[in-house]
């Protein structure tokens, strides 16, 4: 049995590589692959500059002002 939200995820990222492609009009499958690597790259690292610039540090490592 397919697991339903498996293959949603996969049809999900494949959806926000095929935006960037598509204008490219690449005729060669090696290089539509290569080229879809390269944006999945560059997506996998934006979003974790994103999370690392709004992500909070742990409570316990946050020192409470003086008084």
């Amino acid at each position: 049995m397919i697991n339903t939200r498996s293959f949603y995820q996969v049809e999900a990222e494949l959806n926000k590589l095929r935006h960037p492609l598509a204008p490219l009009r690449i005729q060669k499958f090696f290089e539509l692959v290569e080229r879809a690597r390269l944006i999945e790259i560059d997506l996998a690292s934006l979003t974790s500059r994103y999370e690392e610039s709004f992500s909070c540090p742990p409570i316990s490592n946050v020192e409470a002002p003086e008084v």
